[in-house]
């Protein structure tokens, strides 16, 4: 895409978004929200995941509804022609912002508007060549999220990249339904292109124990937003609020100033203010909060 394009193109965005803001804040509140991404350039097939940030600037207690929530997201190509959400995640419980309180959450929009046809080798899992331009937008009968429009481009892999990609998609496309085998087909990626961007794709696939390498590895990495709220559900499992904390504090202790630090920071902030009944069922902890809130507002 020439720059006199790309110029216009940024332009008419803007303007767009103007007019979103004015159409909507004059009918209802409007809640900023801030998306940010890894990199501007992709190779063909790396997940792009896209951290989302919203933050309750109001005086009051905010509830987001999260009834098919990724699909609120807005990516168009060059061409403005908004691409077609390939599936929708199963619903979660609403979430509760109340005043001064923040959520962080990351999601790969590859995976969610890609192209992928099963058994089809000469396809892949994850957004084709081109341009494409991100926004989130979610509208509520009383208030609406809007965030900043983030630009991306795809690219094919050229030279050894090349390879590692052919041998990412192969792994990509074999056996789905023995995880062993399939595990170990990406572990062949990354151990024959160890420098290669598809080793940290190929090692949000592979078994657990081995995914937990992206903390290590890759700590300022998006995908650790993944691996640590996994961990975390597991030792929700296990009801082991005393080791959550302690794995927490370890990457922030191991890994300062990284995306993970901030991730495992936050995750622990929230837990050491619960009980252990609170953690376990989340919903005590919300009728709690409710509680104090209203008494504040009473007074």
């Amino acid at each position: 895409i020439s720059s006199v394009r790309r110029g216009v193109y940024m332009k008419s965005s803007f303007f767009i978004v103007i007019l979103l803001i004015y159409n909507i804040s004059s009918a209802q509140s409007l809640l900023p929200a801030k998306i940010t991404v890894e990199k501007s350039l992709y190779l063909l097939g790396e997940p792009v995941n896209v951290k989302l940030i919203i933050k309750n600037t109001t005086t009051k207690l905010v509830t987001i509804n999260t009834y098919q929530f990724v699909g609120n997201f807005i990516v168009e190509d060059e061409n403005k022609n908004k691409l077609k959400l390939l599936f929708r995640t199963s619903s979660e419980s609403n979430w509760y912002l109340f005043p001064g309180d923040s959520i962080i959450k990351v999601f790969n929009v590859a995976a969610y508007f890609g192209r992928f046809t099963p058994g089809d080798q000469e396809t892949h899992f994850g957004l084709p060549e081109g341009s494409y331009s991100i926004q989130f937008l979610k509208t509520q009968n009383e208030f609406n999220i809007m965030s900043n429009i983030v630009s991306i481009s795809l690219a094919p892999p050229q030279g050894d990249e090349n390879e590692a990609f052919e041998s990412y998609n192969q792994a990509w496309h074999s056996n789905m339904n023995n995880k062993l085998f399939r595990a170990s087909a990406f572990m062949d990626v990354i151990n024959k292109y160890p420098r290669s961007v598809y080793v940290l794709a190929s090692l949000t696939w592979i078994q657990p124990e081995d995914a937990g390498r992206i903390i290590t590895e890759f700590p300022n990495s998006y995908q650790s937003w993944y691996i640590i709220n996994d961990e975390l559900v597991d030792f929700k499992l296990r009801k082991e609020k005393s080791g959550a904390e302690m794995y927490l504090r370890e990457i922030i202790r191991k890994k300062p100033g990284s995306f993970a630090a901030t991730v495992a920071f936050v995750q622990l902030d929230k837990i050491q203010s619960l009980t252990l009944e609170e953690w376990l069922k989340p919903e005590l902890a919300i009728e709690r909060r409710l509680s104090e809130y209203q008494l504040q507002n009473k007074q």
